[in-house]
């Protein structure tokens, strides 16, 4: 998701006071103190109301100006009765319209799930009442931060200010990675990537005495790969034990993307104990035949020719044996299929809609590195909502950009550059 232009519209409500000091108003702007170091690091514009303005002129000033998001952030209350100092939760309010709207909001849910010690209380819902969601003319969400009637919540707030406001600035997908690492200089080059990137790596292990994972390839002229080695072996540690103490972390996932790297019995156990939807790449035909036995479990998976040829046992000897294999995926249990044609594009079918896509033209200095891309892109298009064909689409404008960079992963990946190219075909 693009990072938008925002107005953010904290409380201007300092009579909703808090038990353990401050109020609502005191809070709200606190947070959004908090925010503009990271919202002005990642290069988002901003705006922003002051505590002695109104709502009216908050939205007023909002519609006043070009804003992909306003933003309002606020903390609940029960109400008197039985309720009253009892509930707990954070809801994000959005417009049921609002496609952009719901996207921010579930953006937000996910961020705060992270951090909230009651992550299923951390909830998105569509309201038509509140006029700070229906009235702003961008999209619109509405935080209800915490109940600071509730105790437990009102510290919780004022002792997580910091993280609040970090997580409330990730406007785009978080990236968890579970993986395995050595202590060695790969692991460092990995380490600092990541920070840069903003991927989560904590719930990695890391191996005392074992050697990073490495893959060396020999591209020809035409920046074809020719010939490669690798050694993979430590990812021999990420047993089923292993995994098991990092499910609570990939449940709270809104899509889980394996690779068929993983041993055997650790890709089983994750077909039966992960919830989310789950893409996955053979790698290679070696290792294509792990993922056989968990196809069933598989949303999207993207083969080339020679691996689905493994998978299925169809030979592909031309694009006309293309909707054969993909039937004997979908016998298999599989929803959706990529079988990756090399230069030829790809062929996608989910037993519905089917096609073959050309590449997008482009020069090509390396091939390293795009079917990971047009992986990656394609479920980031899926979790958009996107049709299996536009999926594709997005897949093959990220192979496009990474094979005329001489890196495996190339850093003019964004989603400007793919949705250029996509609404340009």
């Amino acid at each position: 998701m693009e990072a938008p232009r925002i107005f953010l519209s904290p409380s201007t409500q300092p009579y909703n006071k808090y038990p353990n000091g401050g109020d609502e108003q005191y809070w709200m702007n606190r947070i959004t103190d908090a925010m503009i170091p990271y919202l002005t690091a990642s290069g988002i514009e901003y705006s922003r109301n002051t505590p002695d303005t109104s709502v009216g002129t908050s939205i007023r000033d909002s519609n006043s100006g070009y804003y992909g998001l306003h933003l309002a952030l606020h903390s609940n209350a029960s109400g008197d009765g039985f309720t009253e100092g009892r509930q707990r939760g954070i809801i994000a309010f959005y417009y049921p319209t609002s496609a952009n709207g719901r996207r921010a909001a579930n953006i937000f849910v996910e961020n705060l799930k992270e951090i909230y010690p009651l992550p299923s209380l951390v909830t998105a819902r569509a309201t038509t009442a509140l006029g700070e969601v229906r009235q702003p003319k961008p999209p619109s969400v509405l935080l209800e931060i915490g109940y600071h009637d509730n105790t437990a919540d009102a510290v919780w707030i004022q002792d997580n200010v910091q993280n609040i406001a970090e997580n409330l600035s990730r406007l785009g997908k978080r990236v968890l990675m579970v993986t395995a690492m050595g202590e060695d200089v790969h692991a460092q080059q990995i380490q600092h990537s990541c920070r840069e990137l903003g991927i989560d790596l904590s719930h990695s292990l890391t191996v005392p005495n074992a050697r990073t994972s490495t893959y060396l390839c020999l591209n020809d002229a035409d920046g074809e790969i020719v010939g490669a080695v690798s050694d993979m072996a430590i990812y021999d540690a990420l047993t089923p034990a292993y995994l098991s103490t990092q499910l609570e972390a990939l449940n709270r996932a809104a899509l889980v993307v394996l690779d068929a790297n993983l041993p055997p019995e650790s890709l089983s156990f994750l077909a039966e104990n992960l919830k989310p939807p789950l893409f996955a790449d053979p790698v290679s035909v070696k290792k294509a035949g792990r993922l056989r036995p968990i196809l069933a479990r598989l949303t999207a998976m993207k083969p080339n020719r020679p691996e689905a040829s493994l998978l299925t046992g169809v030979d592909i000897h031309s694009n006309d044996d293309l909707p054969r294999a993909a039937k004997a995926f979908f016998d298999l249990g599989l929803e959706n299929v990529f079988i990756s044609l090399g230069a030829g594009g790809v062929y996608f079918d989910d037993g519905r809609e089917r096609g073959i896509l050309p590449c997008f033209p482009s020069p090509v200095i390396n091939t390293t590195g795009c079917g990971d891309a047009f992986l990656a892109a394609a479920a980031c298009a899926w979790q958009e909502g996107c049709s299996l064909r536009e999926m594709a689409l997005h897949g093959l404008a990220a192979s496009a950009i990474c094979a005329r960079s001489d890196s495996a992963v190339s850093p003019l990946i964004t989603p400007d550059a793919i949705a250029g190219i996509v609404q340009n075909a």
